[in-house]
């Protein structure tokens, strides 16, 4: 665990929190079988920690929401705190809502929020780009870049693009979103089947 050694050094003595008597029961001293044969990029734990910090998040950009996340975890410090969840009686429920953990989005609220929201708004240009003539879920320009139909919204289930045929066309169109983020993501890492 980032910033405890001692915890990193024992993780089911130390950082585990079910009592002793649980752990035996849950703890596995083989890895799990996928049943196929996978493939995955492993990192380091401080490898990881770091990829993570750097590339991860609900969106191809981060936004401020993703980028306070990451360095509050980063200098282990925390900007809000929880609304302080009350039980029937009006009573704060105590020690559930602290230290970066909220409860709502309005308690993360500022002024340039609405209702504890960030305000996303898409240029004219933007909206072009993501015209989606037959409604499948796949830009028109995407489409035409890999020789689909924009006219033929059934062509987002097939898979067409993915040499492999793994992957629908929509599938594949997502992925190309973040390509560069999951090529920078898994840099440095080894590609390994298990």
């Amino acid at each position: 665990m980032y910033g405890k050694s001692a915890m990193s050094a024992d993780n089911w003595g130390t950082g585990a929190s079910v009592s002793s008597s649980v752990i035996p029961k849950i703890k596995s001293e083989t890895a799990f079988s996928a049943g196929t044969k996978s493939y995955i990029t492993m990192h380091s734990a401080e490898d990881s920690f770091d990829a993570v910090l750097g590339y991860a998040g609900a969106s191809c950009r981060r936004d401020a929401i993703d980028a306070r996340i990451a360095r509050e975890t980063k200098d282990g410090t925390y900007t809000y705190e929880g609304s302080k969840l009350k039980d029937k009686n009006g009573k704060d429920i105590a020690d559930l809502s602290k230290k970066g953990l909220i409860d709502t989005q309005t308690d993360v609220a500022d002024e340039t929020w609405v209702n504890g929201w960030p305000v996303y708004a898409a240029t004219n240009a933007e909206l072009d780009q993501i015209t989606d003539s037959d409604r499948d879920g796949i830009p028109d320009y995407y489409e035409a870049l890999f020789g689909l139909d924009r006219k033929d919204a059934t062509d987002a289930a097939k898979s067409t693009i993915d040499p492999k045929g793994r992957y629908t066309n929509l599938e594949m169109y997502l992925h190309w979103l973040v390509r560069e983020t999951m090529d920078a993501g898994n840099a440095g890492g080894s590609y390994t089947a298990f």
